[in-house]
């Protein structure tokens, strides 16, 4: 699929991706790409890499956000990002990379994690390598909370 594709592809009213590649297949260029083109089309887009994903509560991890939009925006950005993030992040674009290296080992709470992305972002595009789409296509929990994603590969 084309970084055009899934661009397009946001105009849907979910958007929710896994994105598998082999290592420097081009996933973190693709996610830069993606980065630029959705802010271009007016949407608040937030990356962050998985590693930095260290809790399954939603507060906290807020936190965490607020950190990378730092990172990534001007002061407006920021201000836009709390709003929206109080209407349930609808028009935030969460792109999180590496999520092998996701920042929590036990999967419990990782899927409490999962969950909780899912539960209070529309649109979240996950890159990953293909470690990962061997550990969902074997580990159902995983699979199940992973519902409603669709899956790609690069």
């Amino acid at each position: 699929m084309s970084s055009n594709e899934l661009t397009n592809l946001l105009e849907l009213e979910t958007t929710k991706y896994i994105i598998f590649g082999e290592e420097v297949s081009g996933k973190t260029t693709l996610l830069n790409m993606l980065q630029m083109r959705f802010d271009e089309k007016g949407l608040l887009t937030l990356s962050i890499n998985a590693k930095n994903i260290k809790t399954q509560e939603y507060k906290r991890f807020e936190k965490v956000l607020f950190e990378h939009c730092k990172k990534q925006y001007d002061e407006n950005s920021i201000n836009a990002f709390k709003s929206l993030l109080q209407n349930k992040a609808k028009d935030i674009v969460l792109l999180i990379d590496d999520f092998e290296n996701f920042g929590i080992k036990s999967t419990k709470t990782k899927l409490e994690s999962i969950k909780m992305l899912n539960d209070n972002f529309t649109n979240i595009i996950i890159f990953s390598d293909d470690s990962t789409e061997i550990e969902i296509m074997t580990k159902e929990d995983i699979r199940n909370q992973l519902n409603g994603f669709e899956f790609y590969k690069i």
